[in-house]
């Protein structure tokens, strides 16, 4: 379907000339940012599966359009939450919060502390005078008077704008996906079942929590807020939200990033969704500050870029054994070559750590092949359970396509071979100047293992 990720970000781009005159909903909100998100992320999905995925299986918990008696019930709801809401709008005071740090406690580890987020731990430890307050996406603690607050908040504004959902404004909606299929058929002669909804359910989860998270903010009054992942839905409808109230946010790069990633590509009239953007970005090196600055750049918005490292891997650099013959495969959602792959099923004088991608895991069912061998030097129980820096910690060589694993890899003195034609678009620079190693057949892949180990 496509060869690589330039050529579905190409039909993104062919997608926002088609619909650049018609930017505009009936919430009066420019929703380029988005579908442009939504749809990449969709196609990188389908790039990695070698299909389009089907979108019939999405649950859409925001986009109602409600029957008369819906209509009622949800009415009921909200006078319902109007004395709780208006309780904690006038009278309970909250803790004034300096700096809000937000994340995914699914990036914690548990089993070290429960509060312990790789990419927010840092500032943690760099604020603690301020005693920021840790807030996670995914989980809203029960014993926080302001995170009580702020499931109501995201309650009522649910239900307001499944109510605003007429009948005019669920055409326009939904006239989104319709308009992107038929620039996909045109493209690549297929399209996505229910695009149409899935995206206006995006659309309308989107303004509910961004209406929710510029109302408890108003209450918090913090000065601050530090996230990653700046395209996750939620995340941009904090900073969104923040920018309206002239709040600072700030990104913390928690990947590899390149003109091949769909949220770090050109954005064109950014000014027209800059609140969309965080007013600063801390980047891992100077390559990605020259990105930012080049691809984020408009006439009014230009956020600033500081050169910070990677924060979440300040540990001692790795004492090399002679005896360590562990190395890390970090799968991209798109399964090695078949070359690599016989290597390791023949091979007996390594340690192989094979680790799925979390957000693509397509690579299950051939995995599964692989663990069938029952081979004593496979071990992908520990490769898919430990954290990534203690997979690194003992491992001396991280094998990977694209993934940003590269780069924290080589932060913590672990050699990096890379392979295939994306992982060498992606690391060209690395590459021509040694610090990486490429191969693409058995041949030099056995004398780089050889060299290295």
């Amino acid at each position: 379907m496509f060869e690589n990720r330039e050529d579905y970000i190409k039909i993104v781009e062919k997608v926002e000339q088609r619909l650049q005159d018609s930017l505009g909903s009936s919430f009066d909100f420019n929703v380029w940012f988005i579908l442009r998100i939504q749809l990449s992320y969709q196609l990188h999905l389908s790039y990695a599966k070698g299909k389009l995925v089907n979108l019939s299986h999405a649950s859409n918990h925001y986009f109602k359009y409600l029957t008369f008696k819906q209509t009622l019930k949800k009415i009921k709801e909200l006078v319902f939450l109007i004395p709780k809401l208006l309780k904690y709008q006038f009278f309970t005071s909250f803790s004034k919060k300096q700096i809000i740090l937000a994340g995914y406690k699914a990036h914690n580890n548990e089993s070290v502390d429960n509060d312990n987020n790789k990419y927010l731990s840092p500032f943690v430890f760099e604020y603690q005078d301020e005693k920021p307050l840790l807030y996670y996406f995914d989980s809203l603690e029960k014993q926080n008077v302001s995170f009580n607050y702020l499931k109501l908040l995201i309650k009522w504004y649910t239900l307001l704008y499944q109510l605003r959902i007429t009948k005019n404004s669920k055409k326009k909606l939904l006239d989104y996906g319709g308009k992107i299929n038929s620039v996909l058929e045109k493209e690549i002669h297929n399209s996505f079942e229910d695009l149409d909804y899935f995206l206006a359910d995006k659309i309308i989860q989107y303004l509910a929590y961004k209406a929710s998270y510029k109302k408890w903010l108003c209450k918090l009054k913090p000065t601050k807020i530090i996230s990653y992942c700046f395209y996750d839905n939620k995340v941009n409808a904090l900073y969104n939200a923040a920018n309206l109230l002239d709040i600072k946010t700030n990104e913390y790069q928690h990947s590899a990033i390149s003109e091949r990633h769909f949220a770090y590509s050109k954005w064109n009239n950014i000014d027209a969704i800059q609140n969309h953007f965080p007013s600063s970005f801390m980047v891992w090196n100077e390559n990605d500050e020259e990105l930012i600055a080049k691809n984020f750049k408009g006439i009014k918005y230009g956020p600033k870029v500081d050169v910070v490292g990677v924060l979440h891997l300040k540990v001692p650099p790795i004492i090399k054994s002679n005896e360590n013959k562990s190395i890390l495969i970090c799968l991209q959602g798109i399964w090695m070559p078949k070359w690599m792959e016989n290597y390791i099923q023949k091979d007996t004088s390594y340690n192989w750590y094979i680790r799925l991608h979390p957000r693509y895991p397509n690579d299950k069912e051939k995995l599964a092949i692989l663990e069938g061998l029952r081979k004593p030097n496979i071990f992908l129980k520990e490769a898919n359970m430990l954290l990534l820096n203690e997979l690194l910690q003992k491992s001396k060589v991280l094998i990977t396509n694209f993934s940003g694993a590269a780069l924290e890899a080589h932060v913590m003195g672990v050699a990096v071979i890379i392979y295939g034609k994306e992982g060498r678009e992606s690391y060209k620079s690395y590459i021509d100047n040694k610090t990486f190693r490429f191969t693409d057949n058995t041949n030099e892949f056995e004398k780089a293992l050889q060299k290295l180990i």
